[in-house]
């Protein structure tokens, strides 16, 4: 794996620029905010974001927000995937990640607005994917009429690039 020295902030935007179009679609506004580098492969850090930005278009609302930031924390560097919709079931969020793994039938038809179709349960597992790869952490938090998805990249090493 070739690991790069990020900027996730720019990475973020571009991505969100790649998603504008559906965005716009869709009703639906995307929000950037912060900025930090990480080391990663750029095409499956973008990918594991890809996967979190078009699972949140498939259940946020016309005039919903979706929101991509990235912060440091103590673990190391955290980008979070944001977005107003109906909650994940807490019987559920264990297993978002698994292959295959589709929770409440109730969320798995609401992605016909947003032209992203139905989901075929494999986005999630391969974002886990990555972020093991990366050494790093994916965890979602769900209630409040709001989804979370957080990414959380290890501490960059001096030796990386």
């Amino acid at each position: 794996m070739h690991r790069l020295t990020l900027n996730v902030g720019d990475e973020l935007r571009r991505i969100a620029e790649y998603f504008e179009g559906l965005a716009e679609d869709a009703g639906v506004a995307l929000a950037v905010r912060g900025d930090a580098q990480i080391s990663a492969e750029r095409d499956l850090f973008r990918r594991a974001v890809s996967n979190l930005l078009a699972n949140a278009l498939r259940y946020t609302a016309q005039g919903g927000v979706i929101e991509l930031t990235v912060g440091d924390s103590g673990a190391g560097t955290t980008v979070t995937v944001r977005n107003p919709g109906p909650q994940i079931s807490p019987a559920d969020l264990p297993r978002v990640f698994d292959r295959f793994y589709r929770g409440d039938p109730a969320r798995s038809g609401a992605g016909a607005s947003s032209g992203l179709g139905a989901s075929n349960g494999l986005g999630l597992a391969i974002v886990k994917t990555i972020m093991d790869l990366h050494g790093g952490a994916a965890c979602a938090t769900s209630g409040a009429g709001q989804t979370e998805f957080q990414l959380t990249f290890p501490k960059r090493d001096a030796g990386d690039e």
